[in-house]
C-alpha cells in the first residue's frame, strides 16, 4: 500500500545487486532514465504527495515535486540532452471515464503539465526522438494512440484498434530507433495478440 511501500533503486555491481531507498512511502507507478550527465533519474507516485522526481547526486537522492495532485498510476520517464519529460496516468476510481494521461516537462520556471488524453486510465510509454520531439503511446477507448508534439499542439494518430473499450491499455511500450521511426509493442487483450508496429512515412 502507499503507506507501507517505498521507492528503491537497485543496480548490479561486481556481480551482486545493491539497492538504496529513495523515499519511504511510495505508491504504484515508477520509471527510471539516465541523463546525458550519467546521473540516474527516477519518477514515481508517492500516494499522498503526488508525483515526484528523484535525481541522483554525489551525496544521495534529491527529490523534486512534479505534480502534487497526481494519484497512483502508470509512469514513463524520458530524457533528452535538453529536456526531461514524465508521462503518467491520472486515475479516477469513481469514474474511469474521467481519468486522463498527462505529460510534465521541466522548464526553467518549473514543470509544464499538459493533459494529452482524456477518458483513459491506460499504461503509458514516452520517448524522445533525435530532434528532441516527445512521442507518447497510450490506450484510448478501443484504440492504441500515438501522440507527438508539434509546437504547442499535440497531434494524435491511431496505431491499432481493439474490439472493446480498454482493449489496448494494459501492456504497451514505445521506442524510437536510430532511424527516428517510432516503434510500438503491445498486447490486444480481447484476442491476446502480441503486436509490433512501425511508423513509416505513410502511417503505421
Amino acid at each position: 500500500s502507499p503507506t507501507s511501500s517505498s521507492a528503491r533503486f537497485a543496480e548490479l555491481r561486481g556481480g551482486s545487486w545493491s539497492d538504496a531507498v529513495i523515499r519511504i512511502q511510495a505508491g504504484p507507478g515508477i520509471s527510471t532514465a539516465t541523463g546525458a550527465d550519467g546521473w540516474r533519474y527516477v519518477a514515481f507516485h508517492t500516494g499522498s504527495s503526488g508525483l515526484m522526481l528523484a535525481h541522483e547526486t554525489p551525496s544521495g537522492w534529491s527529490l523534486d515535486s512534479v505534480d502534487p495532485s497526481a494519484s497512483g498510476g502508470a509512469v514513463s520517464l524520458s530524457y533528452s540532452p535538453t529536456r526531461l519529460a514524465v508521462a503518467y496516468s491520472q486515475g479516477n476510481e469513481s469514474n474511469p471515464m474521467a481519468a486522463a494521461v498527462k505529460v510534465a516537462m521541466n522548464t526553467s520556471s518549473g514543470w509544464d503539465i499538459q493533459t494529452v488524453a482524456s477518458g483513459s486510465e491506460s499504461r503509458v510509454s514516452a520517448t524522445f526522438d533525435s530532434k528532441g520531439k516527445l512521442h507518447v503511446l497510450v490506450g484510448q477507448d478501443m484504440n492504441l494512440t500515438h501522440m507527438y508534439q508539434e509546437g504547442a499542439v499535440w497531434v494524435d494518430e491511431i496505431v491499432d484498434s481493439g474490439t472493446r473499450w480498454g482493449d489496448i491499455t494494459g501492456y504497451l511500450d514505445l521506442v524510437v530507433g536510430p532511424d527516428d521511426k517510432p516503434r510500438a509493442a503491445y498486447l490486444v487483450g480481447e484476442t491476446y495478440r502480441l503486436m509490433y508496429a512501425v511508423r513509416e512515412a505513410d502511417g503505421w
